[in-house]
């Protein structure tokens, strides 16, 4: 809260130049990156109306500022515009700076993935999730895993499971069991609540979970993706 009135008392600062020093005008323009920080203290705050408009206008300043793009794209997602928020991420990465990978990529990958598993292309989610997983971009061995800075709520583990459930829809049923296995296996996983499917009733946690190939074995797949599910988000 204290950030947020800080920023309110320095636009509100910026203004009363403007009215009584007509001459420092110039000297309180905002920047790109003064409009996204703010963008991004709405979107803290659960603003996302304003966030959207003040993100809006860091693109208008700079066409190339990858974090207005990025705020962009978050916001639009969680204003249930899934669409939008794909747009404003494929902007910059496909067509603005395919090239120039920055700490904000992870960002936009993850929003990618979330986008499009929202808009039900599991394809499209799965590229994204992989792009996301690539060793090259982020070494969850040498490195801790992906958090995302404007919301603790949003990790690592929210892209693992969306990649398992594409994969699941995909039918891709090797991948999808070496997803699970992958979170299972993660040091830093939270305590999972107790199987309670028949096949695995007696595993435990970190153990390797093998799913057969009948009806009954697909069932139990999706079973463990929903465990995930609850349990990541408690």
């Amino acid at each position: 809260m204290k950030y947020v009135l800080k920023h309110i008392l320095l636009i509100m600062s910026a203004f009363a130049c403007i009215l009584v020093f007509p001459n420092c005008r110039g000297d309180v323009i905002p920047t790109e990156g003064d409009l996204t920080s703010y963008g991004w203290v709405l979107y803290e705050s659960g603003d996302f109306d304003d966030a959207r408009v003040w993100f809006g206008n860091a693109v208008r300043k700079d066409s190339t500022y990858i974090d207005s793009y990025n705020g962009m794209g978050w916001t639009m997602g969680h204003l249930r515009q899934p669409d939008s928020a794909i747009h404003y991420f494929e902007k910059y990465i496909i067509d603005i700076n395919p090239n120039s990978f920055t700490e904000e990529w992870l960002d936009i990958y993850a929003g990618l993935s979330f986008a499009y598993n929202a808009m039900g292309n599991d394809d499209k989610t799965r590229e994204y999730c992989l792009q996301f997983f690539d060793i090259n971009n982020q070494n969850l061995i040498l490195e801790e895993g992906w958090v995302f800075s404007h919301n603790g709520e949003f990790d690592y583990f929210d892209v693992f499971v969306i990649k398992a459930l594409s994969e699941f829809n995909l039918a891709r049923w090797d991948d999808c069991e070496t997803t699970i296995n992958r979170v299972h296996d993660d040091p830093d996983v939270p305590n999972l609540s107790p199987f309670q499917c028949e096949q695995h009733k007696n595993n435990s946690q970190g153990d390797y979970i093998g799913f057969d190939t009948t009806a009954v074995g697909r069932e139990d797949m999706a079973y463990h993706i929903e465990l995930l599910q609850v349990s990541l988000a408690e």
